[in-house]
């Protein structure tokens, strides 16, 4: 009885496993025919065109419009007619132009947008606050405190 149960899940688990593998096999063949399409022909069918994997890599960071605009840039003759002919989605000079595109679309100006907006809270630019001078008094007492702190840390054998 417990067998039988064992081996229906078994053949159940078998069967969602196969049916999630169609879907993902269906979704890529749908994902390489937009890549070759952006191509606009200037590609050579083959293995290194059927395997999309360094593009789902890149999908992990770059959006997919940006991705096919730098296929378009770097592969379609259209755009330039002294294009090489597409052979693998491994190409490092498309895979150059796709780094190269989101970084000069969505990675410096974002950081040029955080850089520019650092030091303001609420569109207030930050004033700059005057350090008043050190007086003998709280001079020896920040002395004091540093003392103590060193000597706490040789009693328990670190070093500051």
């Amino acid at each position: 009885m417990r067998m039988n149960e064992r081996l229906r899940k078994r053949k159940e688990r078998r069967r969602d496993a196969e049916a999630a593998a169609a879907r993902q096999a269906a979704a890529d063949r749908e994902r390489r025919n937009q890549l070759v399409s952006a191509c606009n022909g200037n590609f050579t069918p083959g293995l290194g065109i059927e395997d999309i994997t360094p593009i789902k890599a890149a999908m992990e960071l770059v959006p997919l419009d940006h991705i096919l605009s730098a296929i378009r840039w770097k592969v379609c003759t259209l755009c330039c007619p002294a294009n090489p002919t597409l052979r693998s989605w491994r190409d490092p000079r498309l895979l150059k132009a796709i780094g190269d595109y989101f970084c000069e679309a969505i990675l410096v100006p974002s950081m040029v947008q955080a850089w520019a907006a650092a030091g303001t809270a609420l569109g207030k630019a930050v004033e700059r606050v005057e350090v008043s001078p050190v007086t003998n008094s709280s001079h020896r007492a920040a002395k004091r405190t540093s003392d103590a702190a060193s000597a706490a840390g040789h009693a328990f054998g670190r070093r500051f």
